[in-house]
């Protein structure tokens, strides 16, 4: 979920934390609490780095499989509605060149602010703020409920599963189930917070 309008301020929130000691015993206690080990991030860190490319490539996918099962989220995002409302029914692979614009430029950021936080997953502090930042972003769409950020898992999932092929062993869903759990909670932490969102 990269910056856009607020770029200058999450490149300073990203700089001013990326300095800090990776794994420190705060980060651990909290890593420890999802049920990760440091194996584990190495896992994720490794397999990551082999999709990341294609994951955001295919934030389309994604989006395209929420909206169709979850209308509800559909309807909250005002600036894609007058696009896609005619292209509900049925929807699989949007085809029009609007559509599918409409689809991958959300997406895209999405996906992009994920690469962001898994990227750097040792750095919690650098991952929370990033995530929470995020979450209350979401704010502003009216009629938004943060459960709804739960609606992002299987999808999610179900492309890691895709893109990594024989590489998707049972240790590797574990890893990413748990990586999706705590990107979602992070995100609900965040919109449940006080803090404005910068935007992504």
């Amino acid at each position: 979920m990269g910056c856009s309008a607020s770029q200058e301020l999450c490149s300073k929130t990203v700089n001013s934390l990326k300095g800090k000691t990776a794994i420190t015993e705060e980060s651990e206690r909290t890593l420890e609490k999802f049920g990760l080990n440091r194996r584990q991030v190495f896992l994720l860190k490794t397999t990551w780095k082999s999709i990341s490319n294609e994951m955001t490539a295919h934030g389309l996918t994604i989006f395209v499989d929420m909206f169709k099962s979850h209308r509800e989220v559909f309807d909250i995002f005002p600036r894609l509605n007058p696009v896609l409302a005619s292209y509900y029914t049925g929807i699989k692979t949007p085809t029009d060149k609007l559509v599918n614009e409409a689809f991958s430029v959300h997406g895209a950021k999405v996906m992009n602010r994920v690469d962001e936080a898994l990227r750097n997953f040792d750095q919690l502090e650098l991952v929370l703020s990033l995530l929470r930042q995020t979450g209350s972003y979401h704010r502003r769409f009216h009629g938004f409920k943060p459960q709804f950020f739960r609606h992002f898992e299987q999808p999610f999932l179900h492309l890691v599963r895709s893109l990594l092929g024989t590489k998707y062993t049972d240790q590797v869903h574990e890893v990413y189930v748990i990586i999706a759990r705590f990107l979602i909670e992070a995100l609900i932490d965040g919109y449940n917070g006080d803090k404005p969102g910068i935007g992504y």
